[in-house]
């Protein structure tokens, strides 16, 4: 049987030691630009008013507005034709609340956080054209196409 003999780990050559050090700098560069590129950012404020102002033009009107003073940022933008119940969350806090169901209503509702991540919401609504008013805005937009022609 031959003599075992005691074996010694080898030092780790500078060539070597210097490769793994490049390879960990290059790895920590690639991480930071990574997760620099997914940072996101802080949260706009927006007045009330900023908010709503593309509703309010599209004939919406405002049933229910924030019982909370803004500026706000958007969570949410919801529509529901006919009612319920909704709810907004923010900040570990939550509000609900109900919407009236009215036939030919279309409501829009906007929930809304506060500085301090406090939830308010908004309600806007706007009555939906009947059958036959939908039938005619269409009519008079395929008239106006044609006489402008090509």
């Amino acid at each position: 049987m031959a003599k075992r003999t005691k074996t010694y780990p080898r030092p780790v050559s500078p060539f070597r030691l210097r490769s793994i050090l490049i390879l960990i700098v290059i790895g920590a560069l690639c991480w930071a630009w990574i997760t620099y590129e997914r940072r996101v950012q802080p949260p706009s404020y927006r007045s009330f008013e900023q908010i709503v102002g593309l509703s309010l033009r599209n004939g919406y009107e405002i049933l229910v507005s924030p019982d909370l003073p803004g500026p706000y940022r958007c969570l949410n933008i919801g529509v529901v034709v006919g009612g319920g119940r909704g709810r907004v969350t923010a900040g570990g806090a939550s509000r609900t609340y109900d919407l009236p169901n009215q036939a030919g209503r279309e409501y829009l509702n906007i929930a809304l956080a506060t500085r301090d991540d406090r939830p308010t919401y908004a309600i806007l609504y706007k009555d939906r054209p009947s059958p036959e008013e939908l039938e005619d805005q269409k009519k008079r937009l395929r008239d106006s196409l044609e006489d402008k022609g090509p």
